[in-house]
């Protein structure tokens, strides 16, 4: 098995190594599928380039990446130990792990072609993923570390921090069944004191790096407000450029908010599933963040070998497959018709947008349903039965 694994890893490398020399990186930096504001390679060399030179990236309206020195710091630190720690793990649970996880995002055609287009979201993905690892090992500095990493780059991954504490929790011992417990409560407080004092770090040593605040506004004000209304695969842009201005801060905290209000019903009923919570928010955060690319896609479906046992509860996959497929076959060539063939306009190339972040929801809601429907059958039974007759339950 350990063989088949490092050929896997070793084909990966290979296939990204023999397309990063072809001419299909220099395409991919300019889809908008692939390459948002927020990003965007090409901005941040533009941004390096104007530090060098002594002038603020932050001032315009090019740059809005965080500096890279904590996540090159982190890189730099952490890589070795982290493939040490991986490895280790894989042979000690090889029984019992996903072995379709490694190649699910080694092969992922989503991640292969963010990888081309050398966009910074590969640095999120690495601290996501690194603060799941660390989570299930119960490493609590480590996980809020990484999770503070990626959440001083986008700002969504803050929702994290509840599976990532139910996670740290759940390895201590404590069973949470009940919120209210001394215990739970205790360990949640001190997992979320040490992600904020992580976050409180980052945003110092960044003002530290560059004397001033200006990358306040610049990043998270730029999250927030949403002011570029470049067409991506997101939602924002459509709705705004329709929109008049004096309902444009309204629409705006209308549409954030969904990135974080299905956070509290979730952990309520996923508390005894920390892993499929953290699959959750990734995915609603893939749909709902302001300007969403296809690595942040590809991220979580990665994840989805995880829960290979609840795919015989699912009712949609087929449905959901051919939604992923179309939309990935369509989104290129809209965007073709409408901005260089001028046969087409905006409104094909939304509702492709509109299909996919549809198909991401259909994901979601069916693997939880799926999940529900199989707890259910391990707390009642297979066979359901109303005052001794056979019955069907039907979800309406």
């Amino acid at each position: 098995m350990a063989g088949k694994l490092w050929f896997l890893h070793a084909l990966g490398v290979v296939i990204r190594c023999c397309l990063v020399h072809s001419s299909l990186p220099a395409i991919l930096k300019s889809c908008v599928e692939v390459s948002t504001p927020m990003n965007s390679w090409k901005r941040v060399v533009e941004g390096v380039f104007l530090h060098e030179r002594g002038i603020d990236p932050y001032t315009g309206d090019i740059y809005h990446e965080m500096c890279d020195f904590a996540t090159a710091l982190c890189l730099a630190q952490v890589a070795n130990e982290f493939a040490k720690e991986m490895m280790t793990k894989q042979k000690l649970e090889s029984h019992s792990y996903a072995k379709d996880t490694s190649p699910m995002y080694l092969f992922n055609p989503y991640v292969i072609l963010n990888c081309l287009a050398m966009t910074t979201t590969v640095f999120s993905n690495f601290a996501l993923a690194a603060c799941l690892l660390c989570s299930m090992r119960g490493q609590r500095l480590g996980a809020t570390w990484f999770l503070a990493l990626a959440t001083y780059q986008s700002f969504y991954p803050v929702t994290l921090i509840v599976p990532v504490s139910m996670y740290i929790a759940e390895v201590e011992g404590i069973r949470l069944t009940n919120y209210k417990s001394r215990a739970a409560i205790k360990s949640i407080l001190y997992t979320s004191f040490l992600f904020v004092l992580w976050c409180i770090g980052l945003l110092i040593l960044s003002f530290e790096l560059m004397e001033n605040w200006n990358f306040l506004p610049s990043i998270y004000g730029f999250l927030l407000l949403a002011p570029d209304l470049a067409p991506s695969i997101g939602l924002f842009w459509y709705f705004f450029t329709e929109m008049f201005d004096h309902f444009r801060l309204f629409f705006t905290c209308t549409f954030q908010i969904n990135a974080f209000i299905y956070l509290l019903p979730l952990a309520i009923k996923l508390k005894k599933m920390p892993m499929l919570l953290y699959f959750m928010l990734c995915c609603l955060s893939a749909v709902f963040k302001s300007y969403p690319s296809i690595g942040d896609v590809g991220f979580y479906m990665s994840l989805l070998p995880l829960f290979a046992y609840l795919s015989k509860h699912m009712r949609q996959a087929f449905l959901i497959s051919g939604i992923f497929l179309a939309c990935s076959v369509l989104l290129p060539i809209t965007r073709y018709l409408w901005l260089y063939a001028g046969s087409a306009n905006s409104n094909f190339y939304f509702s492709i947008n509109l299909a996919f972040a549809t198909g991401q929801i259909f994901l979601a809601t069916d693997l939880l349903f799926a999940y529900l429907k199989r707890d259910f059958h391990l707390t009642n039974g297979v066979q359901i039965t109303i005052d001794g007759e056979p019955a069907k339950i039907v979800l309406q």
